[in-house]
């Protein structure tokens, strides 16, 4: 897998990310999964659905790589009390 395939971490913008994907032997499942080693954060658990780890990671992949919209290019950020925009 390359790094290029996942979107920066969504906390702290980093992208020494890793696929941590895993099977379960009875039955033999795959899930992936994907972690940010810059601040140590999981990314989402693909389903435990899987017979090939290729297909879990792909599944791990679009989950890591959605992100929540921005509206009409607007970023949200929190309001600090006292302060007016």
């Amino acid at each position: 897998m390359s790094a290029v395939d996942l979107l920066p971490c969504p906390f702290c913008g980093g992208t020494n990310i890793t696929d941590e994907s895993y099977w379960i032997a009875s039955p033999v499942e795959w899930f992936g999964k994907f972690k940010c080693n810059d601040c140590d954060t999981d990314g989402p658990l693909s389903e435990f659905k899987y017979d090939d780890r290729a297909e879990a990671v792909a599944d791990a992949r679009a989950m890591w790589n959605r992100r929540a919209p921005v509206s009409a290019g607007k970023v949200n950020h929190p309001v600090e009390k006292g302060v007016e925009s």
